[in-house]
């Protein structure tokens, strides 16, 4: 769906719902940031706990969660007296994996907390870190040990890109979506969402980069958001019924 038929459809849940109001671009626009985090980092969690009650590397469970898979990226990095600064990785949202070539094999970097390096380094009894090489997240860096490791493959969960709703309004006040891309030229009366009057306006428009088989359930996202508290099957039984009505979703 279109962000433009995610509004109509919420819109059309909360006159359902009799929840009090419906959202304008507006408010659209200011919630949706928000909505595309928490939906980000609410899927993070339930993959986070799927792994550890698998007791599997976080990448695997990535692989179960399909909707991480769209935001998986690869990249190779460089540490520099063993540290890596993941503001470099400017879309960055959550670490997958680290895979490096060291000591003559290719070797899985474990992710440790810092107890658990703590651990990994004074235990004697623990796999030694020239074979089982680990790294803990500090702030903004990635801390490698052994810290004479200078490159490895990162593998990481890239923050969704933020929606953003455009469109013009009619000389009627009709309510016009635009297409991410588009250029309008204005016509008499008509208004464009930063208040233009005339000449062409450029589509800010950004759609969702979540998959179309999850848009359900970021639309109920924004509605828990307007106070409307659905299961994701009663708001894709609201889609059927509102296409049913020729709504326009």
């Amino acid at each position: 769906m279109t962000l433009d038929q995610i509004l109509h459809l919420v819109n059309y849940v909360c006159v359902k719902e009799r929840s009090g109001g419906t959202l304008s671009p507006d408010q659209l626009n200011f919630i949706l940031p928000a909505a595309n985090m928490n939906m980000f980092n609410r899927n993070v969690e339930a993959a986070q706990l799927y792994t550890v009650q698998k007791n599997i590397p976080f990448i695997e469970g990535i692989y179960v969660f399909k909707s991480l898979n769209d935001f998986r990226r690869k990249v190779d990095i460089t540490f520099t007296a063993g540290a890596y600064d993941l503001s470099n990785t400017s879309d960055y949202g959550h670490y997958a994996s680290l895979f490096t070539s060291y000591n003559g094999a290719y070797r899985r970097i474990d992710i440790l907390t810092d107890s658990g390096l703590a651990e990994r380094r004074s235990n004697m009894l623990a796999p030694r870190l020239s074979e089982h090489p680990a790294a803990v997240i500090n702030g903004t860096d990635i801390l490698i040990y052994p810290t004479d490791i200078t490159a490895a493959e990162f593998t990481y969960l890239k923050l969704p890109s933020i929606p953003v709703y455009d469109y013009y309004l009619t000389s009627y006040g009709e309510q016009i979506a635009l297409a991410a891309g588009q250029t309008y030229t204005l016509q008499t009366g008509e208004i464009g969402s930063a208040g233009q009057t005339s000449g062409s306006v450029s589509s800010t428009t950004v759609e969702l980069e979540w998959s179309p088989l999850y848009h359900i359930e970021f639309a109920n996202e924004l509605l828990k958001m307007v106070g409307v508290n659905l299961k994701d099957e009663q708001v894709r039984q609201y889609a059927s019924a509102a296409q049913q009505d020729n709504r326009p979703i």
